[in-house]
């Protein structure tokens, strides 16, 4: 069901599927309501757009089944090229700056291969220790790794032999 709801003191009409999370996402904890229910978002986007209009109200600049389709919800509004995952430039800055934290880390060599957190004699350990009965829980706080890491390896899907 989707519902086309009316904010009188910030002068918005808009059209969502759950009005609680609408509403917190925006920030509003006061009057709302309720001026339509439709099954078709195609419809309830054409009753939102004519109602904007009709009350005086700034229009979206997109359909509200436009938005549903490309996954935008809460970015209705905001011009394409002011979004910032869409921002070339941020997205190699961000890409750089993330590449530098993972090399101060160690995550990755020079070159930008992963780095193995664990040695080959690690490995073997973590096989021993799991062979002996200790629970893979225990192992892999011992070496900080996940339960599901000493699995992999105890069950050579990690760490095969050279």
């Amino acid at each position: 069901m989707h519902y086309v709801y009316h904010i009188p003191e910030r002068n918005k009409i808009g059209v969502t599927t759950n009005l609680a999370r609408r509403m917190k996402e925006h920030k509003w904890t006061g009057a709302y309501e309720v001026l339509e229910q439709h099954e078709d978002a195609q419809t309830a986007g054409d009753r939102e757009r004519e109602l904007q209009d009709q009350y005086g109200y700034p229009r979206d600049s997109r359909h509200y089944l436009a938005v549903i389709r490309m996954g935008e919800k809460g970015l209705a509004n905001v011009k394409y090229e002011n979004r910032v995952f869409n921002n070339k430039e941020h997205q190699q800055k961000a890409s750089r700056a993330g590449h530098l934290v993972k090399l101060e880390k160690g995550t990755y060599d020079d070159l930008g291969r992963k780095k193995r957190k664990l040695s080959w004699s690690d490995a073997e350990e973590i096989r021993r220790l799991c062979s002996m009965g200790i629970y893979q829980r225990d192992v892999a706080a011992q070496f900080g790794i996940s339960q599901r890491s000493v699995n992999c390896i105890v069950n050579y899907k990690t760490y095969k032999h050279e």
